[in-house]
């Protein structure tokens, strides 16, 4: 139901974000928050992407443009392509992408910044380094792949670039070279076999005891008189 329009700029204030099944617009860019519960399938999603509240407090005006970008962001991931190989669903972008690029946000926030031509804030990117070089292999993953989105998303918000620069990306993977991956937890699996023959003997012994138990408790009690 999306205006084509809108897939080539960026969403005015007005423009469409959600709608029902009946095509009708539910929510609307400028929103504190959008509704896409008609667009989950799992009925313990709410669909909810909203916008209060989101970001540790800091000063109105770096606030504003940062929720801003936020939105564009989001707006970005839903409708724009992102050159991935399989475009994500709005259940994954709600529950797992945002709060990717939400991290990175907060990190603008520290730096008392926006996320606009990040590729030129060596503090940002400072800060944002440091942190992708102290996190487990999985979450490093997540977040480069959300900066690949970013920039692929850059090449229609062309006023804010939230692209690194390929110096920068070059230096992601070195990164990497130098994150372990954390093994999985494996459990200790019993072949059956062995399992059954273990249940016996026990079952063996716990009999054996029980035999005894009279004469046991026969001894000690003399040893207490």
């Amino acid at each position: 139901h999306l205006n084509l329009e809108y897939l080539n700029s960026y969403p005015t204030a007005d423009t469409p974000v959600s709608f029902d099944k009946e095509g009708n617009i539910i929510s609307i860019f400028k929103d504190e928050a959008w509704d896409f519960s008609h667009y989950c399938l799992n009925p313990y999603n709410t669909g909810i992407i909203s916008f209060k509240n989101i970001f540790k407090k800091t000063n109105k005006n770096l606030l504003h443009k940062i929720i801003h970008e936020y939105k564009i962001i989001a707006y970005g991931l839903i409708y724009y392509n992102t050159n991935s190989s399989k475009q994500p669903s709005i259940e994954t972008i709600i529950n797992a992408n945002l709060g990717y690029i939400r991290k990175i946000f907060l990190l603008c926030i520290d730096s008392n910044s926006t996320l606009s031509n990040i590729s030129e804030n060596r503090l940002l990117v400072k800060k944002l380094f440091y942190y992708l070089s102290n996190v487990d292999l999985d979450t490093y993953n997540k977040i480069a792949l959300m900066l690949k989105r970013l920039s692929s998303i850059s090449t229609i918000y062309t006023h804010n670039n939230f692209s690194l620069s390929n110096d920068q990306f070059i230096e992601l993977e070195k990164i990497k070279r130098n994150l372990v991956r954390i093994p999985p937890i494996q459990h200790l699996v019993i072949p059956t076999n062995i399992y059954l023959k273990l249940s016996v003997f026990l079952d063996t012994k716990i009999n054996d005891f029980t035999i005894h138990l009279d004469k046991i408790l026969d001894v000690v009690n003399k040893i207490s008189d």
